[in-house]
């Protein structure tokens, strides 16, 4: 554990560490009998500020987010407003309620009231919809002891399924005009010698070229990689060399050489920062530093357009399942292009 935090009032617990080196933050949240949608949104609040890595959030809201589904009757009392405030809160951070995802169709409760002689589900399970694909199972346990049933999920970890490392082309290699003319050298031999070959089919030779061009672009940025950080190294022995001159006064010819050392190694990064935005495309990247409120403004405007809970399926359950949303717009983009 690295962090908590602790509501005096005894309303939220969190707490922030690291198993195998993968962050995780961990809330628990116990709002009151009125003003849920007040009391959550101040604690979804600091706990935007305090989440680390994964989260995972759970509690009891007092309060049925769906109470067609949520509660034996059906109804609630609690008005309509108060629930659209607690959910724009939860899409907020992009919280999806686990246990209804994975048991969507199906009414389970987690709590009974003996005065109101009804069931209902005050106990929820959230975590972030792009977290979402990490859970493989929930579902309500037996109420033993307590007045309320237990809520479980099986988590697996992000580490179980690495993702392979994937290489990019570096386009700014295609810039140089003697590697391209190498290439089209190397590639000009290499037809030469392997097409028209009986014992290697024409569609084996055009195959495999493409790995030929790829090891050779591997080759050309690895290289240009190791002699970059050979330079960075040479450029900052060179610059210590002379800053270590302290018995005497720099002469004239000392600080111009080290104000272009300085100036070299200042260059060096704003060329990989060149190659960063000419991958992305973004014309932003250019700015470096003075980016201001113009670039925070469009990327959390975009986060905002860009986010969609939930969607309706066929069978009209909503479902706020990453998968089953990106299914959804495949099957209707099928058929509207068959």
């Amino acid at each position: 554990m690295t962090d908590q935090l602790t509501d005096t009032e005894g309303r939220y617990l969190f707490i922030k560490g690291s198993i195998l080196d993968t962050q995780y933050t961990f809330a628990s949240i116990y709002l009151p009998n009125t003003n849920q949608h007040k009391c959550l949104a101040r604690i979804l609040k600091k706990l935007s500020l305090f989440t680390a890595g994964t989260l995972i959030l759970a509690g009891d809201l007092n309060v049925y987010l769906d109470p067609k589904w949520d509660t034996s009757k059906r109804s609630s009392s609690i008005p309509s407003s108060t629930l659209r405030h607690i959910r724009r809160s939860l899409d907020a951070m992009r919280l999806v309620d686990v246990l209804h995802t994975f048991n969507a169709g199906t009414r389970d409760f987690s709590y009974y009231s003996t005065v109101h002689d009804s069931y209902s589900r005050l106990d929820y399970l959230f975590v972030q919809q792009h977290q979402l694909q990490l859970i493989s199972d929930a579902n309500i346990g037996i109420r033993s002891w307590s007045d309320h049933s237990p809520v479980w999920m099986l988590m697996k970890s992000p580490l179980a399924h690495p993702k392979e490392r994937s290489r990019r082309l570096n386009i700014t290699l295609l810039d140089d005009k003697d590697f391209t003319a190498e290439i089209s050298t190397h590639l000009t031999n290499y037809f030469q010698d392997n097409f028209g070959a009986e014992e290697i089919p024409d569609t084996t030779v055009w195959e495999a070229h493409k790995a030929v061009v790829r090891g050779l672009l591997i080759s050309k940025a690895t290289a240009l990689k190791k002699a970059a950080s050979s330079e960075i190294t040479d450029l900052i022995e060179r610059l210590r060399h002379l800053d270590s001159f302290s018995d005497a006064t720099p002469t004239d010819l000392e600080l111009t050489e080290a104000t272009q050392l300085r100036r070299r190694l200042n260059a060096i990064p704003n060329d990989k920062l060149h190659l960063d935005a000419a991958k992305a495309k973004c014309m932003f990247a250019l700015r470096e530093n003075k980016t201001g409120r113009l670039l925070a403004t469009l990327l959390r405007q975009r986060r905002q357009t860009d986010y969609i809970s939930k969607i309706r399926l066929h069978s009209g359950l909503c479902t706020p399942h990453p998968d089953e949303i990106t299914n959804a717009f495949a099957s209707y983009y099928q058929k509207l292009y068959d």
